[in-house]
């Protein structure tokens, strides 16, 4: 990071979070928590409905609170979404606040009648989760003939022209076959794909074998390297990789990055997570426990529930004497305060002490 920007932090720590507005830019929607998978690493247990989900009207009245507080991009998911029958009427209703609307499905349902559909609910981007090859891909969805549903998905949204992304989940059984998957995804012509790390939620707690060490990241973080100077791809990495390594500026470069570095989560700042029966939290990775839940919109509007005193409180209220372990008196600290708070979490406990830093791995690697 230069300088100047160190500097500025120390003089005035809150800076960056003085020049945000707080509404909810970038909102993730768990349709339904209904799937026809059951994945080793599901952070959320998908396979049954939430409880009593959003129905059709609660939903709709759901989406007109989001366009009237001004949401940019909302992301479709489940769950698988596909397999709740109004998300198209949700997308539409989205798009007339002008609401971009995509999703992130699991590939299997995809034919040509869903691709159909999702062009007449003019989602901006469709993408498809994949991850690892053909006998890896199937032993997490632990469901047969995945892996080639997921290809052939990619296939139909191409000749659509509809726009296509990948979302891989890293874990120890697909580390070593990036360099491979990354060829497969070029070939099948995907404009996006985002990667994210396995943390120890849903059912990946029974599975804590499939989890990557942080020891580990440095051969992540070359393969992101090599990616990112290839230029072929856009490789989006999600917020619970990186911080301040010595290729921060290098990863943070993207067409949507404000500034080329980590700047902190956003979780009640710009971004929102809805569970399927309405309940309203900072991030949808954030497990669905109760001092996550900020609210639920059968019982308050949302702009109730984000403007409540005392919300989001580790995000608004973040002070730096809040950071724990080796988070702790970090010279970023003011600014990425202990990196993505869901991953924090189930790790660690605490939303202020981030075991998978880079810059954290670096150093201890120089002390060495």
């Amino acid at each position: 990071m230069p300088r100047y920007i160190l500097k500025l932090l120390k003089e005035k720590p809150g800076y960056f979070m003085e020049q945000i507005r707080f509404y909810p830019k970038n909102v993730v929607w768990e349709l339904t928590l209904r799937c026809n998978m059951n994945c080793a690493h599901c952070g959320s247990t998908a396979g049954h409905a939430r409880g009593e989900e959003l129905n059709h009207e609660e939903a709709l009245d759901l989406c007109r609170q989001l366009g009237e507080m001004g949401c940019e991009l909302l992301t479709l998911l489940g769950g698988e979404p596909f397999i709740r029958e109004d998300w198209d009427d949700l997308a539409l209703c989205l798009n007339e606040y002008g609401t971009k609307v995509n999703a992130i499905t699991n590939g299997y349902l995809m034919d040509q009648a869903l691709v159909d559909r999702i062009k007449k609910a003019k989602l901006s981007n469709v993408a498809i989760s994949l991850d690892g090859l053909k006998e890896t891909h199937e032993k997490i969805r632990r469901k047969p003939g995945c892996y080639q549903r997921v290809l052939d998905g990619l296939s139909l949204l191409r000749q659509n022209r509809v726009s296509s992304a990948v979302v891989t989940t890293i874990c120890k059984d697909n580390l070593k076959e990036l360099d491979e998957l990354y060829g497969i995804i070029l070939r099948q012509q995907a404009e996006i794909w985002q990667i994210q790390i396995g943390v120890p939620r849903g059912r990946l707690c029974e599975h804590s074998d499939y989890i990557i060490q942080p020891e580990e990241l440095p051969e992540l973080e070359q393969f992101i390297l090599r990616v990112k100077q290839d230029g072929r791809l856009r490789l989006d990495i999600a917020d619970n990789i990186g911080y301040f390594g010595q290729n921060e500026e290098v990863f943070r470069s993207s067409p949507t990055a404000r500034l080329p570095f980590w700047t902190g989560c956003y979780a009640g700042i710009q971004a929102m997570g809805i569970d399927a029966n309405g309940d309203i939290k900072g991030c949808l990775s954030m497990p669905s426990l109760p001092e996550f839940i900020e609210g639920n919109v059968r019982k308050q509007s949302l702009k109730e529930i984000w403007e409540k005193p005392g919300g989001f409180s580790y995000n608004r209220d973040f002070k730096a004497d809040l950071l724990e372990g080796d988070c702790k008196g970090c010279e970023y600290g003011h600014i990425c305060r202990g990196g993505c708070k869901s991953t924090a979490y189930c790790f660690t406990g605490s939303f202020f002490n981030n075991p998978y830093c880079f810059h954290r791995i670096e150093r201890k690697g120089k002390e060495r």
